[in-house]
């Protein structure tokens, strides 16, 4: 089972709409909540929880997601040019 448990045995959820709205949303604007914003790009793209990461390993994930990311960037806008 993993870190945390979200339905009950019968599938039920245990989460409440007053739970989902506790924490802060997430700032649009630059420059804020870097580290909230790093953490969440990190476990979409590479599906692990940065927060079991050391600082060199959070360090290199990331340098890798930025290249992945510039890289698909340039792919797709390489494609659209051919088209």
């Amino acid at each position: 089972m993993g870190k945390y448990q979200f339905f009950d045995s019968g599938g039920n959820s245990l989460l409440g709409a007053q739970f989902l709205t506790m924490a802060p949303p997430i700032a649009r604007k630059e420059g804020k909540d870097l580290l909230r914003k790093a953490n969440a790009l990190l476990r979409y793209h590479f599906k692990i929880d940065p927060e079991y990461l050391s600082d060199e390993q959070f360090a290199e994930r990331w340098q890798e997601l930025k290249w992945a990311l510039e890289f698909e960037t340039l792919r797709h806008s390489e494609e659209g040019a051919r088209m």
